[in-house]
């Protein structure tokens, strides 16, 4: 069962991918599937939605100020 289950899952990984959906488009569009079916709201919205915006806000410096990853995690792990 778990060979067929893989199997059809990359069939449908195939077929995704002739019509030009990857793997990253895939996850992008269930991500906001489930934002839309699971929306917060109240004061949750509120927490999430500072959250979201210091959490992209932390992105964009690390990609500025190209600093790596790992190097991070390393630090953040000592």
């Amino acid at each position: 069962m778990f060979v067929a289950a893989a199997f059809c899952s990359w069939c449908l990984m195939r077929f995704l991918s002739k019509i030009g959906v990857d793997l990253y488009m895939l996850l992008l569009l269930a991500s906001v599937g489930f934002g839309l079916l699971l929306s917060a709201q109240g004061m949750v919205a509120d927490v999430l939605g500072h959250v979201t915006f210091w959490a992209v806000a932390f992105l964009f410096f690390l990609h500025g100020a190209k600093i790596d990853p790992r190097a991070i995690r390393n630090r953040l792990l000592n």
